[in-house]
Formats: structure tokens, sequence, C-alpha cells
């Protein structure tokens, strides 16, 4: 009777174990790389592009509170305190750019040059893997590069917030290198 429950126990080892595989499969990556501190759902700045900043004025989140004459630094107003922790970053009026590139401002009042804005919401936000795109040998076995899809998991968070931040619904590209280990495969820190 036990011989015949030997194929058995070794066809379960096999499926739910892998009995000690040593292959790096698109699934183990991604629940490796959502594993990571830095897909937690946490409280955390997101950077955000200027018509973004300009789209939380114009909601009255968020105003240009003027630094020094045409330099201008990004404020929460109360009603962005609802929905923000903080807000940051500067943006300039620079009439030279506006001419030189051709574009067309049609609000004067608005800054044309942002620089390192961001803002952070008050609800937790994490990054969520959408697809392993490719894994592949550094030459080495044991080290593995993989690519990678990834964007913010946005539900939770006020329409609001995520109707002024299009960007927030973009999806990017990333890489993540792993080293296999005596117990399993870890990503190896940038």
């Amino acid at each position: 009777m036990t011989r015949h429950l030997a194929p058995f126990a070794l066809g379960l080892c096999a499926l739910f174990v892998g009995c000690g595989s040593k292959e790096l499969t698109r699934s183990k990556a991604k629940a490796i790389i959502e594993q990571g501190d830095s897909y937690a759902a946490k409280k955390r700045k997101l950077f955000i592009n200027l018509a973004e900043g300009n789209t939380l004025v114009k909601g009255h989140y968020a105003r240009w509170s003027d630094r020094f004459g045409q330099h201008f630094s990004l404020t929460l107003t109360e009603d962005g305190k609802r929905y923000f922790e903080e807000t940051g970053g500067e943006a300039m009026l620079a009439a030279a750019y506006i001419e030189a590139s051709g574009l067309v401002v049609n609000d004067p009042n608005l800054p044309t040059v942002g620089m390192s804005l961001y803002i952070e919401p008050k609800q937790p936000i994490k990054e969520s893997v959408i697809e392993i795109t490719g894994i592949a040998s550094s030459g080495d076995q044991n080290v593995m590069k993989v690519d990678y899809r990834w964007q913010w998991d946005i539900s939770g968070q006020p329409d609001k917030l995520t109707d002024a931040i299009p960007t927030l619904k973009d999806i990017s590209n990333d890489t993540a290198m792993f080293k296999l280990y005596d117990d399993g495969w870890r990503i190896v820190p940038k």
C-alpha cells in the first residue's frame, strides 16, 4: 500500500512546493515583488506634473503662494486638507520660456514651469504589479533580471484625487534584479 502512496506524495510535493525548484516563474516573481516594502500601502509623496498642480489650484485644493515675485510654492487650501496631508514644490512664471517654446497659456496667472511638485494623499496608497513582462538570466543562473509593469492602486482613493491627478492611472515599467539564495529567490536592493 505504501508503495502506491509514494508517487502520490511525490506528485503533491511537486504541485504545492515545487520540491525546492530553483526556477523563478512569473507568478513567483510577482509575489516576491509585491511582498516588498515599497508595495505596502502607506502614505507617500507622489510627484505630479505642472498641469496637475494647476488642476489642483483650479479645483481650490491648492494655491500658488508667492515666494519671490515670479516664483511660487504649491500649498494646500482648507478644502485640499480634506484629501491631502501635504503638497509642495515650486513653479515660476517664465515669459521668456513661453515665448521661446511657443506655448499658449490660457491663464497668465498660472505658473508655466514646475519643479519637483508633489502631493501626499491622506489615504495610504500602494503600487500594484500589473504583469511580469520578462525574466532573463544575467549570465549567472543564480541572478535574474525581471521586467514588469506596475500602476498605483487607487482603490479607496477619493474620486476628487484621481480626477485631479490622472497620472495616478498611468502604467509604468520597472526592472528588479533577483538572486537565488539557499532559502529561495530575493530581490537585490538597487
